[in-house]
């Protein structure tokens, strides 16, 4: 395995099991998996800012499905 882990560079490692033929790779995990606290605290801060001045609609999800649709269609299209 060291040897395997040390060849790699750092990049996954195929590994193929004997009897199914399955294969897997092996990665390493980070050390820390986060989130930039300080880049989502500004987003709600600025969405909730929004909605205190009144800078939001109704949600019509089928308009806005409809809408996705037409513009994928036209892309599509043309």
């Amino acid at each position: 395995m060291r040897q395997a882990l040390d060849a790699s560079g750092g990049l996954p490692i195929r590994v193929q099991d004997p009897d199914s033929q399955q294969v897997y790779l092996l990665v390493a995990q980070p050390a820390e998996i986060s989130l930039d606290e300080q880049y989502i605290r500004l987003g709600l801060q600025t969405a909730l800012d929004q909605f205190a001045r009144g800078e939001c609609d109704d949600w019509d999800i089928e308009a806005i499905i409809a809408d996705a649709e037409r513009r994928y269609a036209e892309r599509a299209d043309g």
